[in-house]
């Protein structure tokens, strides 16, 4: 969905599930807040989904240049990796929950079936798609809204010392 959505950002790593798990372990919460994340580790609609599930009110996702920026190698024009105005773009979906089009079922199936995407899946329209806007961001555009998070608590200190982020900020969680 579209919105404008005002709320303190909180840095949640990759969106995964243990990402959010080690917020809440640090007394964090996502509720009511944007949640960053970036992009890998696990498809962008889980992304959303977990955040949403937690509560959050949008989430922003971004490409890290230590996954597929100038921190892996040479970036566009020069070499194949994301240059820092680059965006990864693509459905958040709630693909694990149900793949392919939920409004609407192929037809030639449908015809032979009478089946709706609920009677397939078990899973209506609204459960489908997300109920919390979500965009997709530059590491260029991601990096001011990093950086005013510096002072909080450290993204190594919540992640682990594994933690690591190929922007010249000290990550922090919000």
């Amino acid at each position: 969905p579209s919105g404008n959505v005002k709320r303190p950002l909180i840095f949640a790593n990759y969106g995964r599930p243990q990402d959010f798990d080690a917020l809440y372990a640090a007394g964090l919460s996502v509720s009511g807040k944007i949640v960053i994340v970036r992009y890998g580790q696990c498809f962008r609609g889980l992304k959303v989904m977990n955040a949403q599930a937690l509560g959050a009110r949008a989430v922003l996702i971004y490409s890290d240049p230590i996954d597929d920026g100038y921190s892996v190698g040479a970036v566009y024009p020069h070499g194949p990796w994301r240059p820092a105005s680059g965006v990864q773009r693509g459905s958040v979906q709630f693909n694990s929950l149900c793949a392919g089009d939920p409004m609407r079922v192929d037809p030639r199936y449908a015809q032979k079936t009478q089946s709706s995407v609920q009677d397939i899946c078990g899973y209506t329209f609204e459960d489908l798609i997300p109920s919390i806007p979500s965009l997709p961001l530059s590491y260029e555009d991601a990096q001011p809204l990093l950086e005013a998070l510096a002072g909080t608590k450290s993204a190594k200190e919540i992640f682990g010392s594994d933690f690591k982020g190929g922007l010249n900020i000290s990550y922090s969680v919000g």
